[in-house]
């Protein structure tokens, strides 16, 4: 099932408010939980008192616990205590794509909501797309408080402008940007399913600079499994054939690993060689 994500990173672990705070704001935007659990089946009934339960103490030293959304196909990811970099904490809202669609605008105004009620450090409204199956990010202290992608709604908390500066931010051409008492708002395109998402990421990402933004590089798994699986189908690759893939793909609204190598496969029986 393809999603929609609503993400909020917050620096430190969060409080009993912050969780009581989250579920007002579900509340008040009709997104009620029906279930709750550590693991699958996520089975076990929601109540206040077990959901609060779950958020402060944890169970065993674990601390992500999941929530499933009534009458619907959307779920929640919660990680809210415990050891961690700073910045991997986080409230994930993962809406269905035909449940996000049916109101677009008043899941940007929950966004909001929770962005201002909260403050977390930063946060996103993003949709899944071949960008985060092609790359590996930089892995260091900072690698949850630097966004890997400029995605469709963007908070960046001032804390986040420690990296980069905000006048490159300001001058890039985005669809909308609003700038509160904590932070700013930037948006990439109006509409979601606009086709050159990827084609106004990659141009935010240029104009931004890898000083607000993880570094990446393309993904050394993807590449392996790309030629394993030409040499499966008895295909020889020319040194150039993978970077012309790449190009080939860089913008097509693929959303999984899988329709990365089907792609791959057409891609190949049309410009390699086979083996004799």
């Amino acid at each position: 099932m393809n999603t929609i994500q609503l993400k909020f990173h917050f620096e430190r672990e969060t409080n009993q408010q912050t969780a009581r705070d989250v579920l007002n704001i579900m509340t008040d935007y009709g997104l009620v939980i029906d279930k709750l659990g550590f693991y699958e089946p996520i089975n076990t009934p929601f109540t206040i008192e077990t959901f609060l339960s779950m958020w402060m103490d944890g169970l065993d030293g674990h601390f992500l616990f999941y929530g499933s959304l009534k009458q619907r196909k959307s779920w929640i990811a919660f990680h809210t205590r415990g050891e961690g970099l700073p910045g991997s904490f986080y409230v994930a809202v993962n809406l269905s794509e035909a449940h996000f669609h049916e109101r677009p605008d008043e899941w940007v105004l929950f966004f909001k909501a929770l962005c201002d009620a909260l403050t977390p450090y930063r946060a996103f409204i993003a949709k899944e797309t071949v960008t985060h199956y092609m790359y590996e990010y930089e892995k260091d202290e900072a690698i949850f408080l630097k966004p890997d992608e400029v995605e469709w709604y963007n908070y960046w908390s001032g804390d986040v402008f420690k990296h980069s500066t905000l006048e490159s931010v300001k001058r890039f051409d985005w669809a909308s940007i609003e700038k509160t008492s904590s932070g700013l708002y930037c948006q990439l395109i109006k509409d979601i399913r606009d086709d050159n998402y990827i084609l106004r990421a990659e141009q935010a990402r240029a104009g931004l600079g890898e000083g607000l933004l993880l570094k990446r590089n393309l993904d050394l798994e993807l590449l392996y499994e790309l030629n394993y699986q030409a040499t499966l189908h008895g295909i020889e690759l020319e040194r150039h054939t993978i970077v012309s893939f790449i190009k080939h793909i860089k913008y097509q609204p693929l959303k999984s690993y899988e329709e990365i190598v089907s792609a791959f496969l057409l891609f190949i029986n049309r410009h390699g060689k086979r083996h004799n």
